[in-house]
């Protein structure tokens, strides 16, 4: 199994650098220059993703916000961002940096009945 920096330098070696990274992670961020490196707080991500409501068929929001969110980094890393209908209202979403390795395949739908995210208080 490869260390986290090892497997930064394969990322690095294949010309892109997608990092999420908490702000406690200083010291890997040292060693790249700040135009290979995109920041993702995972935490405000999902909690976003979370928030919208995407049960069967209604997951057109959702399908439009990881569209916008995907976006900006596909155009900074030379990404192709697809929408691939599948039918009224309900997309895929595929987004590929150069022939794809490992290809990551999710639901975007959610399962019923939909409730907002929420903190505990401790």
């Amino acid at each position: 199994m490869l260390s986290r920096r090892e497997a930064l330098a394969v990322c690095r070696a294949r010309r892109f650098i997608l990092l999420f990274l908490s702000p406690s992670d200083p010291a890997i961020l040292e060693s790249f220059p700040n135009e290979e490196i995109y920041h993702v707080d995972l935490f405000a991500l999902t909690r976003a993703l979370v928030d919208i409501e995407s049960t069967t068929p209604s997951e057109g929001r959702v399908s439009e916000f990881l569209y916008q969110h995907l976006a900006p980094m596909a155009n900074r890393f030379g990404g192709k961002l697809e929408r691939m209908p599948v039918e009224s209202g309900r997309e895929n979403i595929f987004v590929s940096f150069g022939a794809p390795v490992v290809t990551l395949s999710t639901h975007m739908d959610t399962v019923p009945p939909f409730f907002a995210s929420s903190e505990d208080e401790t």
